[in-house]
């Protein structure tokens, strides 16, 4: 078997772990009453804070921005399986494993982009209706692959804040509550990215969720696919960022934690 073959199966045996988590934590009644209602209210909530302060436009604006935003709240899930790696005291097995344990890390948490692509789709799908903005439900599955892109850049995004986690579990709540208001407040979702000075501007464009989402907006005003490529292209870009820099910070962090004599620790 190749190395290549190898880290491959080692991150499906980890993807298929993350699954049976995800099982264990939630039956199906329970997501559906406890997670994803809870979740449709929030849009709920903005969309009639666009109507009440801004008319159908701005509700419009908001929903689907606050839409889009909980495929990546949910890919950065990614923070909390990582971290119970090492609760669970798995940490020195996998850094002792001929593979090493960044693939594991890396594909952990993928049944969060999964939930979340479907938590969003029902949301664009759903509170348009109950909030009575005008959308174009023929035009939702035509963003489907935007919002796959759109949550794995932010699952990048979550894999960095993850091994800053790893070495600090004890802020793990910190940087996942923090990183998801940051995109929250800065990624065009409640407001364009234009509206903020043009030095940040520029460096929202670093950020995951703000080209994808700009493109998943561009298509249900009536964009076709092609003509959002630059977009598409440039989340991806910024995803493959995130995704290197999360790798490099992996291995720093497990090599930091064999120095210090920290791997089987945990707080």
């Amino acid at each position: 078997m190749t190395a290549i073959a190898a880290r491959a199966r080692i991150a499906g045996y980890a993807v298929a772990l993350g699954f049976a988590e995800l099982r264990a934590l939630f039956t199906p009644g329970e997501w559906l009453t406890g997670w994803l209602l809870r979740v449709l209210c929030q849009v709920i909530f903005f969309g009639l804070v666009g109507r009440s302060v801004g008319g159908g436009d701005t509700a419009r604006y908001m929903v689907i921005g606050n839409a889009v935003l909980l495929v990546g709240f949910e890919a950065m899930f990614v923070v909390l399986s990582t971290v119970m790696e090492r609760a669970q005291g798995t940490l020195v097995l996998l850094v002792a494993s001929p593979t090493g344990p960044a693939n594991v890390y890396m594909a952990r948490g993928l049944q969060w982009v999964c939930t979340g692509t479907f938590t969003s789709t029902v949301a664009l799908v759903a509170v348009p209706l109950v909030v009575g903005v005008p959308l174009d439900l023929s035009r939702v599955p035509l963003v489907l692959p935007l919002l796959v892109l759109t949550a794995l850049s932010c699952y990048a995004y979550g894999c960095v804040l993850a091994t800053v986690a790893l070495r600090a579990p004890s802020v793990m709540w910190v940087l996942l509550n923090l990183g998801y208001l940051v995109l929250a407040m800065l990624c065009g979702v409640n407001v364009p990215t234009s509206f903020w000075p043009g030095w940040l501007e520029h460096a929202v464009g670093f950020l995951p969720l703000t080209h994808g989402l700009s493109a998943i907006r561009d298509v249900l005003d009536g964009a076709s696919l092609a003509a959002v490529l630059p977009a598409a292209a440039l989340e991806l870009a910024v995803a493959a960022g995130w995704f290197a820099l999360a790798l490099l910070l992996t291995r720093d962090v497990m090599a930091r934690s064999r120095a210090d004599g920290t791997l089987d620790l945990f707080g």
